[in-house]
């Protein structure tokens, strides 16, 4: 059977959160998306937009620095 392996010293809730903020913060960059269904008003400006995702994609790399 496999075991999970988990260093001694590392902190369980940090290190079992980890991959779980890097999954939800990379989702949420897609609630930025210019979605226009049946012609309906996008609310999201663009530039605004762009802004998210690339503060976004930034605060991902903090879940491979935690988890390590």
């Amino acid at each position: 059977m496999k075991e999970v392996i988990v260093p001694q010293r590392a902190n369980k809730d940090i290190y079992y959160l980890a991959p779980i903020m890097t999954f939800a913060l990379g989702v949420a960059g897609w609630v930025v998306a210019p979605i226009d269904l049946y012609r309906a008003v996008n609310f999201m400006d663009s530039a605004l937009g762009l802004l998210i995702v690339l503060a976004l994609s930034s605060l991902g790399v903090y879940g491979i620095i935690l988890s390590g």
